[in-house]
């Protein structure tokens, strides 16, 4: 098994299905090479496929009745995404999917696994545990956007992105431009803006280009803590 499939099949919902079935699965696939912008799919596109990406990065979006676009996750490499489809009524993708940088992705039977999940009421409780973990990530994320300000917003997201490595400082690397994460974050690119020269200002970030450094760890908790 290469590293890919190594990687694939340690996560959460291939680790359910036995050898035959991920053997069976995999034979199936459909790896595709996106470019940047490029869609994997449109919202309304008849849905046969679920997908995980190994390379790159891909924005699941939808756009306003006035046209303004609104990202809903960014989906980062061994990560899945659209395998809830398979149990909607219509199975028609509900979002866009936009790669944001050169990326691959392999595309999943959704039918193929219905019929194992059909067979197995071990491996249906543990797609239901999945997606009930995504539905409470999607709720605590609905009310963080609801309830916090803008800077506090920020200052989670960045958090999320810190690595601990023993050190008070950490590097991070946007993976999108400013205004996909503001979008995702339900700020305006303006203000997403703002925030960040502030903590520059105020000496708890270092910005080039997309590279930020958190000067001091702990003096940004506290920061974060008091926002």
């Amino acid at each position: 098994m290469n590293e890919k499939l190594e990687r694939i099949r340690s996560l959460h919902l291939f680790a359910a299905l036995s050898d035959e079935q991920f053997d069976a699965l995999t034979a199936k696939t459909r790896p595709s090479s996106l470019d940047k912008s490029q869609p994997l799919f449109r919202r309304g596109d008849d849905a046969s496929s679920f997908y995980v990406l190994t390379e790159g990065a891909i924005k699941l979006s939808m756009d306003s009745p006035q046209g303004i676009e609104k990202v809903l996750m960014i989906v980062r490499p061994y990560e899945l995404f659209a395998e809830a489809v398979m149990f909607m009524e219509k199975h028609q993708f509900p979002v866009n999917a936009i790669a944001l940088q050169p990326s691959e992705v392999i595309g999943f039977d959704a039918k193929l696994l219905i019929s194992f999940l059909r067979e197995s009421p071990d491996l249906c409780l543990n797609m239901l545990s999945m997606l009930s973990v995504r539905l409470h990530r999607h709720v605590n994320e609905i009310e963080t956007l609801s309830t916090q300000n803008s800077t506090c917003r920020v200052l989670n997201y960045l958090s999320s992105q810190i690595t601990e490595d023993g050190s008070n400082q950490a590097n991070l690397v946007l993976d999108t431009s400013k205004k996909n994460l503001a979008s995702r974050l339900s700020i305006t690119p303006e203000t997403f803006s703002r925030i960040l020269h502030k903590l520059t200002i105020d000496e708890i970030l270092g910005i080039n280009g997309r590279k930020i450094l958190i000067r001091d760890i702990s003096k940004y908790r506290r920061y974060a803590s008091e926002a």
